[in-house]
């Protein structure tokens, strides 16, 4: 499955991961640099900073097959022309999802195959906050009011009511992967599916 993020200033430039690194077009998809990131094969979520597009993130590994092992988080400040490993306090993690805090674009939250990390300098190191037995599949934000946060690891919805410091458990079952999504049209519903 290719995620496709398309920057918020300039609809022609797009970011793809197709299996062998990362590729940008600024024509709409006419042409496609290679930039980089042979080295992930998978990438579970590209992230572009909304204070300045320039700056960037990708979360590495194969989340749902477990075909690549994850290389945790990079990082771009150039438009993606350039790439550096931002682990500190994580290590070589299968990221699933990166959220950006929507307050505070240095405030980043992964969803990583061991638990959920945190971190507040764009990056530059990470907090574990949260862990799980099983991989984080996904991490989302409720629209409006970012201190709550849902998250799902194997058949469990866990929940934080204070931007990710304190974690609970809403629901578990007998499933190995939880999806989440939450309407901004009714954000006091939350929507899973599960396999």
């Amino acid at each position: 499955t290719l995620e496709v993020f398309i920057s918020a200033l300039n609809f022609d430039d797009e970011i793809k991961s197709v299996g062998n690194g990362i590729y940008k077009t600024v024509d709409g998809g006419e042409t496609w640099q290679h930039m980089g990131l042979e080295q992930s094969a998978y990438f579970g979520r590209i992230i572009i900073d909304y204070s300045n597009t320039n700056i960037m993130y990708i979360a590495t590994g194969d989340r749902d097959g477990w075909m690549s092992w994850g290389l945790g988080v990079y990082k771009s400040t150039d438009g993606g022309y350039t790439w550096t490993q931002k682990t500190e306090g994580m290590g070589n993690k299968i990221i699933s999802k990166l959220l950006m805090y929507p307050d505070n674009h240095n405030y980043l939250l992964a969803a990583a195959n061991d638990g959920i990390y945190f971190s507040s300098n764009g990056g530059e190191n990470w907090t574990k906050m949260h862990s799980t037995t099983a991989a984080v599949k996904d991490l989302v934000f409720k629209p409006g009011n970012p201190q709550y946060i849902y998250a799902t690891a194997g058949g469990t919805l866990y929940r934080s009511t204070n931007y990710g410091v304190i974690w609970n458990s809403l629901l578990t079952t007998d499933n190995h992967r939880m999806v989440i999504s939450v309407t901004p049209a009714n954000p006091a519903k939350l929507y899973i599916m599960a396999t």
